[in-house]
């Protein structure tokens, strides 16, 4: 359907304003709009300008950094516990990305080999970096090095970092990027790894809403749960699984991931 056809059917303005007035009625942060509505620029503006968030699988995406993990190795025919990630964060004045990165960061160290933690914020990732240590005895390593951070990492999760500043940085080209808050096009003319901006999952089928997106349905349901442990237990239950990553060009190929770790293992 057309933009110019969804606007005969919803002129943008009457249908928002009854939509906003029953979506504040109802206290209502957050909205899934279907993949037609969502071509109606004008009506996304007119929610965002009333404080609501039109969800668009960014927040899942940062509950399922594991599950995008676990899938890359299993291509590559690999243990994650082999791997190598790094985390790029600093999450200024963001509770939501703080929260998921954090507990990003948590999980995570207790799974892989070496977990990195690449930040204009040190202090603000210490106490994290102690509890770990103290509680689990479990090390990271956190660090702002342009030149050395990233350069022995498998996968590299970037939270928040834009363009510029993640450009500043050495990028291993046998490393996977995965953009999780925000699509991004990689600067430097010498990485040639994985930049992956986008993904798909599959969910159950009870769940599958006709002209909605399987990742926008299936934020909706967890989206109001803040904590990651209880939404790993419910991806697992609902076995909801990844069905392709997406970069820049489109879909990224099974052998382009296989390839790019047998390149590093050369």
């Amino acid at each position: 359907m057309r933009e110019k056809d969804i606007y005969t059917i919803f002129p943008h303005k009457k249908i928002a304003k009854k939509l906003i007035k029953k979506l504040k009625a109802g206290n209502v942060k957050a909205a899934a709009l279907s993949e037609d509505i969502k071509k109606i620029d004008k009506l996304k503006d007119e929610l965002n300008s009333n404080g609501i968030n039109i969800l668009n699988g960014r927040i899942l995406f940062g509950y399922l950094v594991y599950d995008v993990i676990k899938y890359i190795a299993g291509i590559q025919g690999r243990k994650i516990e082999t791997m190598e990630v790094s985390i790029l964060a600093n999450n200024v004045g963001a509770p939501l990305w703080d929260a998921i990165t954090i507990d990003n960061i948590r999980f995570l160290a207790s799974k892989v080999k070496t977990l990195n933690i690449i930040t204009n914020n040190i202090p603000k990732f210490k106490n994290v970096e102690s509890s770990l240590y103290n509680e689990m005895g479990i090390l990271i390593k956190i660090s702002n090095n342009k030149n050395k951070a990233l350069l022995g990492s498998d996968i590299v999760v970037n939270m928040d970092f834009p363009s510029d500043f993640i450009s500043k940085y050495r990028l291993s080209n046998t490393s996977i990027i995965l953009n999780i808050n925000d699509n991004i096009v990689i600067k430097s003319k010498k990485f040639s790894g994985i930049n992956v901006n986008d993904y798909e999952v599959e969910i159950p089928y009870e769940y599958k809403l006709e002209g909605f997106s399987d990742k926008i349905v299936y934020e909706s349901i967890v989206c109001g749960d803040s904590n990651l442990d209880n939404i790993m237990k419910s991806i697992k239950k609902d076995n909801v699984k990844i069905t392709k990553l997406i970069g820049n060009n489109g879909e990224i190929s099974n052998e382009e991931i296989r390839q790019i770790y047998l390149t590093k293992a050369v």
